[in-house]
């Protein structure tokens, strides 16, 4: 019934869409169109990621499944919900994705083949760039004209396309297979340019590469680039890159060609590379840009006059923020809240203009350069001065941007110089300022220039950019970034308001939080009660105080973690406290760090009515705190709801054949290294001698049976212990086996018929693990030492004459069966 039915919608989704050409691509392989292929297999697609026949009820409160939703049906997760909302709980989720697809607007007709790269390249650049021999666009001959200066030049131009490495937010340039190398005539300069129009022709945009690092290669080169670079430019009209080999790309509009080969001029490649051509003179109407702070070069362009920022009084304020208590991702946050709240504020006006969310914001992170990218409103002419003085508050403070400190502070905190460039909506004009802190600080400068030139009608965007660093984010620090930001903005993300890709290393990523499980079982004291029903322990709470609220939720997680457990504090949609690895644990409700519940309940808090510090990582409570706590607590261990009691007295019941491979590993190794420490030999030669000083009869040894068992884990040590003058083995296992004893022992000669191998078993499928070890692997450490200790000390009793040394054992195993048992 399932599979005609999805048929019978693939059949719909065929006749609703015309057959897509196929294109060639520049080396002659056949590529077929990718649109085709992709929607007649996009119910596909989806039903081996959801089951078709679950009902819109059941599916439509779960952010995550509405989020992948709207990613495999390429449509906004605000429209995906408003669907659901709009649709019966009863229908099936294969019948809804049917019905949204026929209510969409007739696709495109197919797009005609690309045209050769050379047309291309001419039609983007018109009158700036003139062929008189196009070739194959490998090279191109022509002139190129930028503000009545000509210069010759050869350009080398592909097409950049799809990764080839199965990452969708990554592009690739390629050389062309089998064709001519890159050439330095001395007569001309050379540009190696790569064109992307993926996403149309309003959105084309060059990437130019440094073709001096690449003359006379003949075997084909790949350059990578994030798919966000491509994105940033088209946007915002110029953007920069630095790839992992210390390459930097330049990705911009083809308007603003004139911006990078001014940067050429400036940086003196192409009078190095070509003394003989009279080189271009530094445009008055450049704005000097550099590589890291990129500021709009017009060519074409007409620039308007430049106006003056007044920053005084609050000169010294700037340096002072540098002192700020701030950490990376908070003061990353700062720049995001201000993108947020432009986009929020802004909203109706971006819909109007066909931007109906989610906002995209770029975070690139290199080693000298941090830069923040957003496509919200833009800072308007009217907001200047205020956006740029400390502690000067927009006029509406409910929402993300409430201090007037944010940007500021932030920026001078990671650097010491920092640039701003934004085009606001409804503003055709794109402004850029400049702060050099150090310079600002030495002269007593006031005012500061704002270079003004002619954006796009459609422009909107910010972008803020970090040089000469204070902060430079390095390593984990990269990776603790990417999980605090998904972790403050989870909220916004999940309602889709805001997508958020940070690049680092050359690579980027765009960030999601996907909720951990919760735990489904009984209530622990009904175990054992035959049929006792599951739940969810997952349990809201709301508590009023008049003029502030608080609402949330908390649950058990199916998986203990200590990072994770804990409360995560929101304001406005946002988090203040309680990211991952820095959740709020209050001891009225989480009691000692290491109690159960510290370690299994999680949750999250929106309160209405309280402040936050100035740095917007914690809530100022004005002593409220303990009574929300009590109140909180109250409702999470009610009759209907013992929440607590569940965290605090349950034990997962995890057998043997339910754990990871790598389950014990590192207790075993840390068990395995403490047993071989100088000390260690020691102390067991030291007991060996108090024995052997009062007992010199050694005993036989009773023979031990092991019964055949699967081990999980084993580690082994060679050391040298007293008992026979030889060197001896100590083997750490972990085993799975019903019938086996708790604890075992067991020697045997060496393979050489030198010393002998002490083996130590821990069963992991006793009765006693199950209830007490296996859902906790850090107590395996202790356990496995005590262990060791024991069987140590049960072969030097033996080797020292004491009879039935493995009593004291075996009757351990027999009492630890009866201690299995938990009692309520």
């Amino acid at each position: 019934m399932l599979s005609s039915f999805v048929s019978s919608v693939r059949a719909d989704l065929a006749a609703e869409r015309p057959n897509a050409a196929e294109d060639e691509d520049e080396d002659g392989d056949d590529i077929e169109d990718e649109a085709t292929s992709e929607e007649q297999a996009e119910v596909d697609i989806i039903g081996r990621e959801f089951d078709l026949e679950t009902r819109v009820s059941e599916i439509r409160e779960d952010a995550n499944a509405v989020r992948r939703l709207s990613e495999l049906l390429e449509l906004s997760p605000i429209v995906i919900a408003q669907r659901f909302r709009e649709t019966h709980g009863g229908t099936s989720l294969g019948r809804f994705i049917h019905d949204v697809r026929a209510k969409l607007p007739a696709k495109q007709q197919p797009r005609a083949p690309e045209e050769p790269v050379e047309v291309a390249l001419a039609k983007l650049l018109g009158a700036t760039l003139s062929l008189f021999e196009p070739g194959s666009g490998w090279p191109s001959k022509g002139t190129l004209t930028l503000d009545g200066q000509s210069h010759a030049v050869d350009v080398y131009a592909r097409r950049i396309g799809g990764s080839s490495r199965g990452n969708p937010l990554e592009r690739r340039f390629q050389n062309p297979a089998q064709r001519a190398a890159i050439v330095d005539d001395p007569n001309r300069y050379e540009l190696l340019f790569g064109i992307w129009q993926e996403q149309g022709d309003e959105r084309s945009v060059i990437v130019a590469f440094d073709a001096y690092r690449r003359l006379e290669r003949k075997t084909r080169f790949s350059m990578f680039m994030p798919l966000s670079l491509l994105e940033e430019a088209a946007d915002t009209g110029f953007a920069t890159h630095e790839n992992t080999k210390g390459e930097t790309l330049y990705a911009f509009r083809p308007e603003n060609i004139g911006r990078y080969i001014q940067k050429l001029v400036d940086e003196g490649f192409w009078t190095t590379f070509k003394v003989a051509q009279p080189s271009a003179p530094k445009s008055s109407k450049a704005e000097g840009a550099t590589t890291r702070a990129p500021n709009a070069v017009v060519n074409q362009q007409a620039a308007a006059p430049v106006t003056l920022l007044n920053i005084r009084p609050q000169v010294g304020m700037y340096a002072a923020f540098a002192r700020l208590n701030y950490k990376p991702w908070f003061a990353l946050a700062e720049f995001i809240d201000n993108a947020i709240q432009s986009f929020l504020s802004n909203q109706a006006r971006l819909a109007e203009a066909g931007h109906t969310g989610p906002l995209v914001i770029d975070v690139n992170i290199d080693d000298n350069e941090i830069a923040i990218t957003d496509r919200a409103g833009g800072i308007g002419w009217a907001d200047f001065p205020r956006a740029f003085s400390p502690a000067s508050p927009p006029a509406d403070s409910t929402g993300l941007s409430e201090f007037g400190l944010g940007m500021k502070a932030a920026a001078c905190w990671f650097a010491r110089t920092w640039s701003v460039r934004t085009s606001a909506l409804g503003e055709p004009i794109q402004r850029t300022v400049t702060f050099d802190i150090p310079a600002i600080s030495r002269s007593g400068s006031e005012t500061l220039p704002i270079e003004t030139s002619t954006a796009r009608e459609s422009d909107h965007f910010t972008v803020i950019t970090l040089s000469n660093l204070r902060v430079r984010p390095k390593g984990r620090t990269l990776s603790k970034i990417k999980e605090h930001l998904q972790s403050i903005y989870r909220v916004l993300m999940n309602e889709g308001v805001v997508k958020l890709r940070v690049t680092t290393s050359g690579k980027a990523e765009e960030l999601f939080y996907d909720a951990p499980p919760l735990l489904k079982a009984p209530y622990y004291k009904l175990r054992d009660v035959p049929n006792a029903l599951s739940r969810e322990w997952r349990q809201p709470f709301e508590v009023d105080f008049g003029d502030r609220k608080v609402t949330g939720w908390a649950g058990i997680l199916a998986k203990g973690s200590h990072t994770l457990a804990g409360f995560s504090v929101f304001r406005r949609r946002r988090l203040i406290e309680g990211s991952v690895g820095e959740t709020y644990k209050p001891h009225t409700i989480f009691k000692a760090p290491n109690s159960f519940i510290s370690g299994r309940v999680i949750g999250e808090i929106f309160v209405e009515g309280f402040d936050v510090s100035h740095t917007k990582d914690g809530i100022q409570w004005g002593g409220y705190e303990e009574e929300l706590l009590e109140a909180i607590r109250g409702k999470l261990n009610s009759p209907d709801c013992p929440l607590l009691d569940q965290a605090e007295g349950y034990r997962a019941r995890v057998t043997a054949d339910q754990l990871p491979k790598t389950f014990g590993s590192s207790a075993l190794t840390d068990v395995a290294e403490a047993i071989a420490d100088p000390g260690t030999s020691k102390a067991i030669s030291d007991a060996s001698q108090a024995i052997n000083e009062t007992l010199v009869s050694p005993q036989p040894e009773l023979p031990i049976v092991v019964a055949p068992e699967s081990i999980l884990q084993q580690r082994e040590h060679t050391v040298e212990l007293p008992w026979g003058g030889a060197f001896n083995t100590v083997l750490l296992q972990l085993i799975q086996d019903q019938a086996a004893d708790f604890f075992s022992v067991a020697t045997e000669k060496r393979a050489n018929g030198e010393g002998e191998v002490l083996t130590v078993k821990l069963n992991l499928d006793h009765k006693f693990s199950v209830a007490f070890i296996n859902d906790n692997e850090q107590s395996l450490k202790p356990i496995i030492r005590l262990l060791a200790a024991f069987a140590l000390s049960e072969r030097l009793a033996r080797e020292g004459g004491i009879k039935y040394a493995t009593t004291v054992r075996n009757q351990a195993n027999k009492i630890l069966n009866a201690l299995s048992v938990e009692h309520l």
